[in-house]
């Protein structure tokens, strides 16, 4: 038996996003069938998480504007199944928490040592919170983390 709730297969497509400078992502679109199953009417940008040719992933089937949805795969995605445009990939995945944030253990010790910060920090969206979040936990050394979580300890102390 599955952990996991739901499974697509479908072909990796090129998928273009913006209106004055386009950026190119590889995608999976969503089955038309499933859409209709998932509550993207209530979580537009619904995040999951699951795996695509049994590599563990997270994200949010993303609305297209067209009326589909896509899941960004990602470069260590498709160099790990060796997946090229057109293939078919198998994902399998359940509906995350709307709300979680992984908040990386820098940032963690840092709201504990200034509790004046955590109310400003809660008081945030899951969004912002997860956006400020994904910036430290990208930094590759210590320093950077060190810079990143001082840069937003300044922004929360600027949220009355």
């Amino acid at each position: 038996m599955s952990f996991y709730t739901h499974e697509i297969e479908a072909p990796l497509t090129r998928h273009g996003v913006g209106k004055s400078r386009v950026i190119w992502y590889q995608v999976l679109f969503l089955p038309t069938r499933l859409a209709r199953e998932l509550p993207l009417r209530d979580y537009p940008r619904l995040r999951v998480r699951g795996e695509i040719a049994d590599i563990p992933v997270a994200g949010a089937w993303m609305p297209s504007g067209d009326g589909r949805h896509y899941f960004i795969v990602s470069a260590a995605v498709r160099k790990g199944s060796g997946a090229r445009i057109g293939d078919l990939l198998v994902m399998r995945f359940v509906i995350d928490d709307q709300d979680r944030v992984d908040v990386p253990l820098a940032l963690e010790h840092a709201l504990v040592a200034r509790p004046q910060l955590q109310m400003a920090w809660r008081n945030l969206s899951p969004g912002k919170r997860r956006g400020l979040a994904y910036r430290i936990a990208q930094a590759k050394s210590d320093s950077t983390v060190k810079r990143r979580v001082e840069e937003v300890l300044n922004i929360l102390s600027t949220i009355p």
